[in-house]
């Protein structure tokens, strides 16, 4: 259970979650700057540390603590979310784990990368039919494809752009 706020204020030396680390439930310790939250919240007050970063608030942390020192899994801190492993629940919090044993991530960010769609033509089409700018770069190849393309814009009948590109050769 999250400290509800009547217990929090400036100077009380916490333990918070940052944004960046709901989803692993990583604590991080530091003395309160300013309460952002008005009122209790189920995930925990919301605060500023006097090094100015934000999370929301965990557990308490005794004064005579080190700033830097990390809870204990025999201690009551609940990794972000930890209530039932509902909506936002977190497996795998400081409660779960021996003492002194890390967080191990079983995602990466290949996870959520989607492969690239392939770009395979079918046999068929691509050795029966040509498209006007091929057919206008073998029929003139010395110029440019930029070129052929241009006119293509203009002229998007390949008659017709071949009767201007042969007056161009020409002139």
């Amino acid at each position: 259970m999250v400290p509800p706020h009547h217990s929090l204020h400036r100077n009380t030396p916490v333990l918070i979650v940052l944004k960046a680390d709901q989803p692993t439930g990583k604590l991080t310790s530091g003395l309160i700057a300013d309460i952002l939250t008005r009122g209790n919240h189920p995930r925990g007050v919301k605060v500023r540390l006097q090094d100015g970063r934000i999370g929301r608030v965990q557990a308490l942390r005794s004064s005579s603590e080190s700033l830097t020192r990390a809870p204990l899994p025999t201690e009551e801190v609940r990794a972000y979310g930890e209530k039932g492993k509902g909506k936002g629940g977190v497996s795998g919090g400081c409660h779960d784990r021996e003492e002194g044993a890390a967080v191990q991530s079983t995602t990466s960010l290949g996870d959520y990368v989607k492969p690239a769609k392939s770009r395979v033509r079918e046999a068929a089409s691509s050795s029966t039919v040509m498209t006007a700018q091929e057919q206008l770069e073998r029929a003139f190849p010395g110029l440019d494809s930029a070129l052929i393309a241009a006119i293509l814009v203009d002229y998007p009948s390949v008659h017709d752009a071949q009767g201007v590109l042969e007056a161009l050769c020409v002139g």
